[in-house]
């Protein structure tokens, strides 16, 4: 929340999460982008190996998108939930390269965003959900 008075204005924090943690910590979804022409069996199944290594508690899409642009989502199950963060990406993108891996990040609390008026609310690096 910020403080303003007639000599200063204060940024009281309610919690402090270090920059390399942030998508660990509010990430609520992530998404994996495939070609379908470049899709095949062996490459899913690649894919679900890798994913099995960062069980988690963010739900998982895959996008794929053939050569006309129409796309397909598909949530994957329960039991496929991941845990977000650096370790992931660097899996998912050595096996489909760097654009694959894309995350949503929840919405801050409206406590925490409350800035009374005082300044302007960005999102940043990350999409909210």
């Amino acid at each position: 929340r910020v403080q303003k008075d007639e000599k200063s204005v204060k940024i009281i924090a309610e919690t402090i999460v270090p920059v390399d943690k942030a998508e660990d910590t509010w990430t609520a979804s992530i998404q994996f982008n495939l070609e379908m022409s470049r899709t095949d069996k062996k490459l899913l199944s690649d894919l679900k190996d890798v994913l099995q290594k960062h069980p988690g508690s963010s739900r998982a899409y895959i996008r794929m998108q053939d050569d006309e642009k129409v796309e397909t989502v598909i949530e994957l199950p329960d039991d496929m939930k991941l845990q977000a963060g650096s370790s992931l990406a660097l899996d998912v993108r050595a096996l489909l390269g760097y654009n694959a891996v894309s995350t949503v990040c929840r919405a801050v609390s409206s406590s925490s965003r409350n800035n009374n008026g005082n300044g302007n609310w960005r999102n940043g690096k990350f999409k909210r959900s």
